[in-house]
């Protein structure tokens, strides 16, 4: 779908013509709210803010759109249509989106072909940014190989990151963009995909489908986050 300079090829095509966005009631899965309509290419990442906004990432785009509940045109955009980059005005297949429900301060991975986490004004202004292509000789601190995933953890005032292919997750103080540690069990596998956190104290990851010859199951963890324990597992049950 891209070329060697990360350009969408299928534009022509269109956005997606039928609402992407669904809400439904969890309990009993009935659809409740749709919208995004005519908006998307290929939207990859979704996070709800503290006012009930929605925030997505489409890699096609290069962008990020912040849509309230009942409104059809985005309240705000960033990045560039169909413009991969990597300065402070374009991104390159950003994968994820976390504001701070204090300072309602924006942060973006970037991405898929970008090694860099970017943060924004609540009004979209560039901040700073952090992060780094992982070295030939392996990942060190603040050094991404697709960062994927962002959970904000306002108890403790970090960010942290999914970083995918190296299979673990690093966190960041959202202040300065300070390396604090990273979190890694031989249980993630090789690829970590998701990272999301519950006020109180518990991190939750998903990694992804294990390589050949490997062992680690399709699974979701729940960790202490002050110490990075592992308290259990979960997985899907298949009915």
């Amino acid at each position: 779908s891209f070329d060697s300079k990360f350009v969408y090829q299928q534009r022509g095509v269109g956005p997606i013509e039928q609402n992407t966005i669904l809400v439904l009631n969890p309990s009993n899965a009935q659809l409740l709210h749709s919208m995004g309509k005519n908006l998307f290419y290929l939207p990859h990442g979704l996070s709800i803010d503290k006012n009930g906004n929605y925030w997505v990432t489409d890699v096609a785009l290069h962008q990020v759109f912040k849509l309230g509940a009942d409104d059809k045109e985005p309240l705000l955009i960033l990045g560039m249509a169909l413009q991969p980059g990597s300065d402070k005005n374009h991104f390159c297949q950003p994968t994820d989106v976390a504001v701070d429900p204090i300072t309602g301060s924006i942060y973006v991975s970037d991405g898929y072909c970008n090694s860099r986490i970017v943060q924004f004004s609540p009004n979209g202004l560039y901040i700073k940014q952090w992060g780094e292509e992982t070295s030939s000789d392996g990942a060190r601190p603040g050094q991404f190989h697709i960062p994927h995933s962002l959970a904000l953890i306002p108890d403790f005032s970090q960010l942290c990151v999914a970083d995918r292919e190296n299979g673990q997750i690093q966190c960041f103080r959202l202040e300065t963009g300070e390396f604090i540690r990273e979190i890694k069990h031989k249980s993630f596998g090789r690829e970590l995909f998701a990272v999301s956190y519950v006020p109180g104290g518990l991190l939750f990851a998903v990694n992804g489908m294990p390589y050949p010859g490997e062992m680690e199951p399709v699974q979701g963890f729940v960790m202490n986050f002050s110490t990075g324990e592992m308290i259990d597992t979960f997985s899907p049950v298949r009915k």
